[in-house]
């Protein structure tokens, strides 16, 4: 019996000590795993040292983590961070529950702090029942001052745009800047608002205190205004719309002959005349050194009469107005007589009779100074051998290999006319 007895108190003695090492070892898990809180989490050895609490079946540092910051299911909203296992804010915002970072000091909602709120506005971290000051007022629960506020700039959301800032209540750009619909410019070196809003440079130009100019050595030529450098460009060549002639390019800002284009002159004379060949060049016709006289036009390599122009006794005249020929070759006016060329045809009549309208009298002779090249815009107006009268303008020509027009051989420089031979006139008018 006793041994009996002992046996079963033996027995008891080990269970009890088996029990108790097995509650023991449970008790160690449990407080590892964490049942120091509520939902789920605690902290325990199941985490390593840099994230020991366990939320929601996860191991996070509650010192860092925006979610569950200090403790689990904290979360740090706007625009806070988690430090220390609080939510905090930068810039000398503070952290309110609900609303995230706040302006303590101008909050209408969190005035002074986190859970006071003012019927009227919050300044200097003090509730207000209105704004004071002058330029005052109250937008959007704030008190700004509407003078220099560029957020409300003369009123509640009046904000300043492209660069402006706030200054007496009005929208203005820093220093000599001009507010132009695209911002703030300075007009006196902006391509776009040059001297004033919208005046854009063109052509190569740039923007120079205000005004657009070309660069050094460039002129704003037609059509566009188009910078060009005079020094080298044959239809500008030393200034706009000076066209060198064919052949000839533009060295310096002077038109020259190409390289071996030119019939060499011979002093005061003769000059240099640049031609491909001395056929159509009546400072060259049909070679070097063969000039054509005012009234004629170099044709096919040999001098003629120009249009309108009449052989009399070896010379050309112009019988529609020569009062020493008018009519014809000898028929000569009487002193007290013109030569006027109606519709009718040219006759003597006189001197008191009125020329013709569109034509004045010119030593007897009534001409338009706008076409006659030997009274181009005066009457004393006579233009070279190798030049026709254009709008009162004497202007270079040469005759042209076509047999119409448009023609090649013009260039970009001369234009195409026929009268009827076709010929390149320097400019762009045949006459009027």
């Amino acid at each position: 019996m006793n041994l009996r007895l002992g046996f079963v108190g033996l027995m008891a003695t080990a269970v009890a000590a088996l029990g108790a090492g097995c509650l023991g070892a449970a008790f160690t898990n449990g407080a590892g795993g964490g049942a120091t809180g509520t939902g789920g989490a605690g902290t325990g050895g199941g985490c390593p040292v840099s994230a020991s609490t366990l939320c929601e079946g996860q191991c996070v540092d509650t010192q860092t983590s925006n979610t569950d910051c200090g403790t689990c299911g904290t979360k740090c909203t706007g625009g806070s961070m988690c430090s220390g296992g609080k939510c905090v804010c930068s810039g000398g915002l503070t952290h309110c529950t609900g609303a995230g970072c706040v302006d303590l000091t101008n909050d209408p909602q969190h005035c002074g702090d986190c859970a006071t709120a003012c019927t009227g506005s919050c300044t200097n971290s003090k509730c207000m029942t209105g704004c004071t000051g002058a330029g005052a007022a109250m937008c959007s629960g704030v008190c700004v001052n509407t003078t220099s506020d560029s957020s409300n700039c003369g009123g509640c959301g009046k904000a300043c745009t492209g660069g402006t800032s706030c200054k007496n209540s009005a929208c203005s750009c820093a220093g000599t800047d001009v507010s132009c619909p695209t911002g703030c410019v300075n007009t006196s070196t902006d391509n776009a608002n040059c001297g004033a809003c919208g005046k854009v440079c063109t052509g190569g130009a740039t923007c120079t205190s205000g005004a657009c100019a070309c660069p050094t050595g460039t002129a704003p030529c037609v059509p566009g205004g188009v910078c060009v450098n005079t020094s080298t460009d044959a239809d500008n060549c030393g200034g706009c719309n000076k066209p060198c002639a064919t052949g000839e390019a533009c060295v310096g800002g002077q038109c020259a002959c190409n390289a071996g284009l030119s019939c060499p002159g011979n002093g005061a004379t003769q000059p240099a005349v640049c031609t491909t060949t001395p056929a159509d060049n009546p400072l060259a016709c049909g070679a070097c050194g063969m000039s054509c006289e005012s009234t004629e036009a170099c044709v096919n390599g040999a001098c003629a009469c120009r249009l309108n122009f009449t052989m009399c006794s070896g010379a050309c005249v112009d019988t529609a107005h020569d009062p020493e020929n008018c009519g014809g070759c000898g028929k000569a006016c009487l002193p007290t007589e013109h030569c006027v060329n109606p519709i009718g045809g040219a006759h003597c009549a006189l001197a008191t009779t009125p020329c013709p309208t569109g034509t004045q009298d010119c030593s007897g002779a009534c001409v338009n100074i706008l076409n006659d090249p030997l009274h181009c815009g005066a009457c004393t107006g006579a233009c070279s051998v190798n030049q026709v009268c254009i709008l009162g303008v004497c202007q270079d020509y040469f005759t042209a290999p076509c047999t119409s027009c448009p023609c090649p051989a013009c260039g970009t420089s001369h234009t195409c006319c026929t009268t009827p031979t076709v010929f390149c006139v320097a400019g762009a008018h045949c006459g009027g």
